[in-house]
């Protein structure tokens, strides 16, 4: 995901006019408040500046809203239920692909109290955060952090022979659709799995055509119980938005298959056991483009960082994710969350 919402910023970016309206009119403030204020001494100064507090976490996907407006949980939420649907058990060998700063990696430490827990992310500053929230961790783990691109680096693992580590669990929380690409991803995965082991990702697909049920041979789908099914292909219009969007955003339009297709890409990467998908894009999308659409705005001015164009351009981006929480003809990405046993 933090791919996802740079590339949307560096394009928006590029769109100066209209940043420079917003950004004059948040400067100027309200004005008709009369000239009494103006001789006030603290008529300019936001009370709510001075009690904000430092962000304690530095989650960063698109979180499971259910039952929560707030981010942190809600990015918590998400986690949870991937690590939930994998079937995590304490004491299991663990690699987790795309931590970021590594609240995801603290989660596990914590809760699930794994044996060791190996950590790859693509950049150093998420990489050393990373590092020193694990060493604040307490318990037994064996724990290792990399810095590297997480598509080389499972590569790199499953070419060994004698040395090859095995992994109970893999997991690639909201990231696998940045890949490049993602079936070098699933394949180099599969041979790092226990014979026991499961691969679980919290993913993007596309949402036409959605599975119907003589789809469902080779692998279990779960509907979305509330967001309507596509009844046709994506209009032309719909299709060019579509793959801008994907251009913006840095996702390779390779990765963006639909659900069928998944699940044939993970039998053609060697895994013979169970493959479960599930749509959860009604606990995704219509809370993320919801808390996206309030960034910065009205009382968040006085606290919350990232500055006016970071803060901006997260705004656009949550109309794009309105658009696919609606579901229907007009939605052309789906959530899902998958578990793909190695045999």
């Amino acid at each position: 995901m933090i791919r996802l919402v740079a590339g949307w910023i560096v394009w928006l970016w590029l769109l100066p006019l209209r940043l420079v309206l917003r950004v004059t009119q948040a400067l100027l403030g309200k004005e008709g408040e009369g000239s009494r204020k103006k001789n006030e001494s603290y008529a300019h100064m936001d009370h709510l500046a001075l009690n904000a507090e430092r962000p304690r976490t530095s989650w960063l996907n698109m979180g499971d809203w259910e039952n929560t407006t707030h981010f942190p949980t809600a990015c918590e939420n998400l986690a949870v239920r991937l690590y939930e649907a994998s079937g995590l058990k304490e004491g299991a060998s663990i690699l987790d692909v795309g931590h970021g700063s590594g609240d995801s990696l603290a989660l596990l430490q914590r809760r699930y109290g794994p044996r060791s827990l190996q950590g790859v992310t693509s950049m150093p500053l998420h990489a050393r955060l990373a590092q020193q929230r694990i060493d604040k961790e307490t318990g037994e783990t064996k724990t290792k952090i990399e810095c590297d691109d997480a598509v080389a680096f499972v590569r790199r693992l499953s070419a060994l022979e004698a040395t090859r580590p095995r992994f109970d669990r893999i997991f690639a929380l909201d990231c696998a659709y940045h890949f490049a690409t993602r079936q070098r991803f699933l394949a180099a995965s599969r041979r790092l799995l226990a014979d026991s082991g499961r691969l679980a990702l919290v993913d993007l697909v596309a949402a036409y055509p959605y599975p119907s049920s003589k789809d469902k041979d080779h692998y279990s789908f779960t509907a979305s119980p509330s967001l309507p099914a596509p009844a046709s292909s994506p209009s032309l219009l719909t299709h060019l938005r579509h793959h801008l969007t994907l251009r913006m955003a840095g996702v390779p339009a390779q990765n963006i298959v639909d659900v069928s297709t998944y699940a044939s890409q993970l039998r053609q990467a060697g895994y013979t056991g169970d493959v479960r998908i599930v749509d959860i894009s009604h606990v995704v999308f219509p809370g993320f483009s919801e808390f996206l659409s309030g960034l910065g705005m009205g009382e968040e001015r006085a606290w919350r960082g990232g500055g006016p164009l970071q803060l901006w351009g997260l705004r656009q981006f949550g109309d794009v994710v309105k658009r696919w929480s609606k579901g229907g003809d007009g939605s052309t990405i789906r959530c899902v969350l998958v578990v793909a046993c190695a045999s």
